[in-house]
């Protein structure tokens, strides 16, 4: 696909996403799964292009009302391309597959702006919906919060956990250089490795044979945070398709016993795939219909460990999913703060004595975190 063409698909699912709010991954999944032409490398950078609109999508907006430029799907991708510098008339030709023709008088107004005139809100220079600034921080806006903030509209790395279970990260590193690959280790997790570059994981001869799972940074280091040993009863109270499941049975060489639970079927199938790729069988999957399912009685005062990666905002992962800002309500977050405390009341019920209970989510809202400690 030719550039230009790239961007008119950009636009068809900006469109989609503004009319149904839409979650972006699954949009993006169902838009290629019909449209299998559409090659690897454009996928990718069809991808990329409808991501960097979420990153900036407070920006753009504020600066078409600014413009009085129409809010319309063309127009809000032809803004962002603008701000990057691109050639409009050379993206928006008018030919078949490709964008229409800009108007004269949307060129006009984008070409004599002076972006320096127009004064950005505080929540619009770090692309947040005004009414989830409080929830960061109840004090004013801080330099390290705003760093933060900012950080948050870039781009996220992707890092792999190595499966200590079959090899070693200097192993996986050395594949790595041998395969032209490039990676650094992690800075923080021992077990981490970050690629620098674009990488078809799932192709990796290394990845089939279980070697290593992708897997953030952060939540390697919870799973570090979790202190398992080899022989505990640990329960992983939410699951989900098992990310932190099976670092915690890494960690402990496969001896024990890993409780998985979770509400959605679907994700513990995809654990029990992971895991008999990597070569883990300590794990015992538990279906629950809710958090305080009966099945949970014969294990109270059982686990030497509970984790509760508990269902949260997201909010300190929008660098991956930099729409779900879009997505939320106030009414939602409310409902959403009711159901952790219930988890949290069910699964320390779990814990037994002298055991540990981690508690812990991917987000910065404060009601998520500080403050559901504190009333817990």
């Amino acid at each position: 696909m030719q550039y230009p063409a790239q961007v008119q698909a950009c636009i068809d699912l900006l469109a989609v996403q503004l009319k149904n709010q839409s979650v972006a991954d699954r949009l993006l999944y169902g838009y290629f799964r019909g449209r299998r032409y559409i090659g690897s490398k454009d996928r990718a950078k069809i991808t990329e292009l409808f991501y960097a609109f979420m990153r900036q999508r407070l920006r753009i907006e504020h600066y078409a009302h600014a413009l009085q430029i129409e809010l319309s799907p063309e127009h809000c991708v032809a803004i962002g391309l603008w701000l990057d510098g691109a050639e409009l008339r050379e993206v928006f030709t008018g030919d078949k597959y490709q964008p229409s023709k800009l108007s004269h008088d949307v060129l006009e107004r984008l070409n004599g702006a002076d972006l320096s005139s127009i004064e950005l809100p505080i929540n619009v220079e770090y692309n947040v919906p005004s009414w989830l600034i409080p929830y960061f921080s109840q004090n004013e806006l801080n330099e390290e919060l705003c760093l933060e903030l900012k950080a948050l509209n870039q781009e996220a790395p992707v890092d792999i956990r190595v499966n200590t279970l079959s090899t070693t990260r200097e192993e996986v590193l050395e594949e790595l250089r041998f395969l032209d690959i490039s990676a650094q280790a992690t800075t923080l997790s021992e077990l981490g490795i970050r690629f620098t570059q674009r990488v078809p994981v799932s192709n990796l001869a290394l990845f089939k044979k279980g070697g290593f799972e992708v897997q953030d940074e952060g939540s390697q280091l919870l799973a570090a945070a979790c202190g398992v040993s080899a022989g505990d009863k640990v329960i992983d109270f939410c699951a989900g398709a098992g990310g932190k499941t099976l670092a915690l049975a890494a960690a402990m060489n496969n001896k024990g016993t890993i409780i998985a639970c979770d509400i959605s079927e679907p994700r513990l199938n995809e654990l029990s795939k992971r895991a008999k790729r990597a070569g883990v069988f300590n794990v015992r999957p538990l279906l629950l219909n809710h958090e305080h399912d009966k099945r949970l009685k014969r294990h109270i005062k059982t686990a030497d460990v509970v984790l509760i990666d508990a269902p949260c905002s997201g909010s300190g992962a929008w660098r991956r999913n930099p729409d779900a800002r879009f997505n939320i309500s106030e009414d939602w977050l409310t409902d959403l703060t009711k159901l952790q405390s219930a988890i949290l009341d069910s699964a320390s019920r779990l814990v037994k004595p002298e055991g540990r209970l981690v508690y812990a989510t991917c987000s910065m809202f404060n009601i998520e975190n500080e403050d559901k400690i504190s009333n817990f």
